[in-house]
């Protein structure tokens, strides 16, 4: 997903993600952030998500049985004491020393055991909680979300009705020939819509 948003060719620069539930890890919403935009997925099961606290020790009223546990406790030292090297690792894929895909997958790769995997994604467990708050309390973002997918899967019927030969497969070798079929395909679709 960042892959897309990060390295594609058009202008326009989309602000927030839509994806359903296959598409979300923790990890991303600890990436989305840093380059300035938001990560709203439809998770399914959303009632049996956490919500994370930073203080066991403040009050959170009605939100108290639910973030009182110490597995819903983040550890801000995780994230303070790796915050540089977050910093670097996000900005290489900016700078396109490496792509966000392959390098989301080394991350994901390490497991639990990683000290800067543990703090990336306690980083995304902030993010994430306070999406699942703005998303039970927003019916406007539940809303955007809902069309934003809507939109998104009657474009990929589109581009499945349009890309017919070969079962939607590129046959092309090099990342070169593969973008410049997928930039193609974009043509003939916004040609279709704009028609």
């Amino acid at each position: 997903m960042l892959d897309g948003l990060l390295y594609n060719e058009s202008v326009v620069d989309p602000q927030e993600h839509y994806t359903d539930t296959h598409g979300y890890i923790e990890l991303n919403f600890a990436a989305f952030p840093m380059f300035g935009k938001r990560f709203c997925p439809r998770i399914r099961g959303l009632h049996r998500q956490w919500i994370y606290c930073l203080d066991r020790q403040k009050d959170y009223g009605a939100l108290d049985p639910i973030v009182k546990s110490p597995r819903h406790t983040l550890h801000l030292d995780w994230i303070t004491s790796h915050w540089d090297r977050i910093g670097q690792f996000f900005a290489s894929f900016a700078a396109g020393r490496s792509t966000a895909s392959v390098a989301l997958k080394r991350l994901l790769a390490c497991g639990p055991r990683n000290h800067f995997y543990r703090a990336v994604r306690e980083l995304g467990r902030l993010y994430k909680s306070i999406f699942i708050l703005d998303y039970l309390s927003d019916p406007q973002l539940r809303r955007r979300i809902r069309r934003g997918l809507l939109k998104s899967e009657q474009l990929h019927a589109l581009a499945r009705q349009v890309h017919y030969g070969m079962r939607g497969q590129t046959d092309g070798r090099d990342f070169q020939q593969q973008m410049s079929r997928a930039s193609c395909l974009v043509l003939i679709e916004a040609a279709i819509i704009y028609w």
